[in-house]
């Protein structure tokens, strides 16, 4: 989470193929071996939407080895 130069709060969700670290503390994340990190999915719920509403292309994304943002 973050925020804008206009003061407005900015929350960023990320869905990523979860591996199977010990620990979290070992990664920033935790991804899967086959996870692909040279391309990432950016989805933009536009004004008025809500990235929860995304969630279920994120979800389908992440189970293909994809990551993206939105």
């Amino acid at each position: 989470m973050g925020t804008l130069a206009t003061g407005r709060r900015m929350t960023i969700n990320v869905w990523f193929p979860k591996g199977k670290c010990a620990t979290q503390q070992e990664k920033p994340l935790c991804l899967a071996d086959g996870a692909v990190t040279n391309k990432v999915v950016v989805l933009s719920h536009g004004a008025m939407g809500s990235a929860r509403g995304l969630s279920w292309i994120g979800e389908k994304l992440a189970a293909v080895g994809r990551i993206g943002p939105a």
